[in-house]
């Protein structure tokens, strides 16, 4: 089943970044709440949250806390049941992480996994349910695979260039690129937007990506100010699938 590789799945969205001066952040806010529906064929495989919510400063420093959750559908449920929980603590300036956790449980695999980034050291020590199995050193400004995604919407897009950022998830350190196709119309669901067309470099991605021969990654974003990701369309070795937008909410409303 495709849901086996979700990590690998929405780890692209977070290797769009770039290597240029970021500037103030209009594109996003604390309370923000994205939903997307994964469709595997005409199958709806699972729904995907993205949040931003609300944090303590950590050594002192503002943060923001990420948070994307994964929950596969009441008939994928039965084949293979996904509940995996991953978050981001990166500084508000959205310069380097400080931790990355991610809880899974995909079919018979489970993990607690915290990834702590002490830049003191300059390195990240990845633990899985409270066990230390790596150390990786890290390069300057490195953020982990979900902050890496919100960076992205704080960059310039232009046609015909190609972004560059490093990311480390605790076991790699690796400096991910992507060309930004075109600009162009995209129709969903939920209305038509004014998008780039981005096509990330597979090259350094593992998991189903590597197995596949000749996999295609294809992501359009907004191309306002919130450069929000609206529609991704793949094909791997398992099969196609795209995930798309179908609402925009606060988190605040959703608690009331």
């Amino acid at each position: 089943m495709p849901m086996k590789k979700t990590y690998y799945i929405f780890i692209i969205l977070f290797l769009l970044v770039s290597s240029k001066i970021y500037a103030d952040n209009n594109s996003f806010e604390i309370g923000e709440k994205l939903v997307y529906e994964i469709k595997w064929g005409v199958i709806t495989a699972a729904n995907l949250t993205l949040e931003v919510n609300p944090c303590e400063p950590i050594e002192n420093i503002p943060v923001y806390h990420f948070v994307m959750s994964v929950k596969t559908s009441d008939f994928i449920d039965y084949f293979y049941k996904v509940r995996s929980l991953y978050e981001s603590y990166t500084a508000q300036d959205l310069s380097r992480s400080f931790i990355f956790k991610k809880k899974q449980r995909e079919g018979s695999t489970k993990r607690e996994v915290i990834v702590n980034f002490d830049w003191n050291k300059k390195e990240a020590s990845y633990s899985n349910f409270g066990k230390k199995e790596k150390i990786t050193v890290l390069n300057t400004n490195t953020l982990d695979p979900l902050a890496i995604l919100y960076f992205c919407r704080i960059i310039d897009l232009k046609e015909k260039t190609t972004i560059q950022r490093w990311v480390c998830d605790g076991k790699d350190n690796i400096l991910s690129s992507a060309q930004i196709l075109k600009r162009e119309t995209k129709k969903i669901g939920i209305g038509s937007f004014d998008t780039y067309l981005i096509e990330p470099d597979l090259k350094s991605v593992g998991g189903v990506f590597k197995k596949t021969k000749n996999p295609s990654f294809k992501m359009w974003v907004t191309a306002d100010e919130k450069r929000t990701p609206v529609f991704i369309q793949s094909k791997v070795i398992v099969g196609s699938f795209v995930v798309e937008l179908v609402a925009i909410e606060s988190i605040e409303k959703n608690k009331k």
